[in-house]
Parts: structure tokens; sequence; C-alpha cells
């Protein structure tokens, strides 16, 4: 089992219930004793410290009311919940990244938005997710990106449900843009 960071573990199991086909509703099945045995192997658990620490692991996303433990027919069950798969689109769309082309093609790619106040917290997390994905702001609701990227704002703007209040334009100049150019590691 590879060496996790903390809270990495726990993402990762998630993830494997989510990419695996519990996001579509399958019910993945372990046997009761010695218990989660498929996991064990899926992160190659093979000492007892590993194995607690699937165990600890699951209890937590269990706790939390990500996955839900369940016996039947002297099996033990686990499935992911809808909260769980909620966090789990969520954090993908965190962890979107635009595709970098070997090449810059010299365009830059402005996202503008522009988001009532009632949809305040919709407009932080578009705020949070860009970030995430690399998108630099250089001005309140203004961001700029090297590479095309139209195709993740539209997911993300689409998730959010704030598509109409987004504009994304491509443009060949940004004035004074020699910071953007140093911090993606571009040649001017």
């Amino acid at each position: 089992m590879r060496n996790y960071e903390r809270g990495g573990l726990t993402k990762d199991i998630l993830l494997a219930f989510v990419a695996g086909g519990a996001a579509i509703g399958m019910v993945f099945i372990f046997s009761a004793l010695p218990g989660l045995a498929h996991i064990f192997k899926l992160f190659d658990a093979k000492t007892s410290t590993e194995k607690d620490r699937i165990r600890q692991s699951i209890r937590g996303l269990e706790r939390h009311g990500y996955l839900q433990v369940y016996k039947k027919n002297g099996n033990e069950y686990v499935k992911i919940t809808p909260l769980g798969k909620q966090i789990m689109i969520q954090r993908s769309i965190i962890l979107t990244r635009p595709k970098q082309p070997e090449k810059w093609d010299g365009l830059w790619r402005l996202v503008m938005f522009d988001i009532p106040e009632k949809r305040r917290r919709a407009r932080n997390a578009l705020r949070f997710a860009f970030q995430k994905m690399g998108l630099v702001q250089i001005q309140k609701s203004v961001f700029a990106y090297p590479y095309p990227c139209k195709k993740e704002i539209d997911f993300v703007a689409g998730y959010f449900k704030i598509r109409k209040g987004i504009t994304y334009a491509t443009a060949n100049t940004i004035e004074g843009d020699t910071l953007l150019k140093k911090k993606f590691g571009l040649r001017s």
C-alpha cells in the first residue's frame, strides 16, 4: 500500500466507489470475515496496520454519511450514499484541469462572470474552482488561462447552474501580460 498523506486514503476509497460503478447504484459485496477483502486488495493492504487504516477510513466515511455499511445474509455490503456521490462530483470539479498542449498558440482565454449577490455561494465556489483548475484571477470576476478550457468551464458552470452569467473569450493580447506569461512558464 502506498504512503498516503492525511485524508488521502479516505478520498481514494470514496473515489474507488464512484469510479468502480457505485455512482450508478452498484453495491459492492465484501465477505463478512475477514471483512472488506476487495478494498484491501484494491489498495494492496497486506499488514494489519494497513488494513486498520482502511477500516478507520471507511468508518469515517460512514460517520460523515458518505458510505453506508450494512450486513445482509451473512455478507457485509458497502455502498456509496447520495451525499458521497455529490461530494465526489464536487471534488472531481475541483480537480478538473484543462489539458495543456505542448506548444502555446499565443491566445489567452478569458473567463468573466457576473453572478448576482443572491447566488453568492455559487459565485464563491466558482471562483475557487477556477483557481484550483489553474486559471489566474486578473480582476475580481475575470480569470485568464493560456490554453483552451471552454469544455471544463462549461462543465463547472453547468454544475453550479450559473452558465448564463459566464462569458468565455479568446484574446490575442492582455495588457501587461508579462507576469501571466511568467506564471504559466510561457516565453514572450
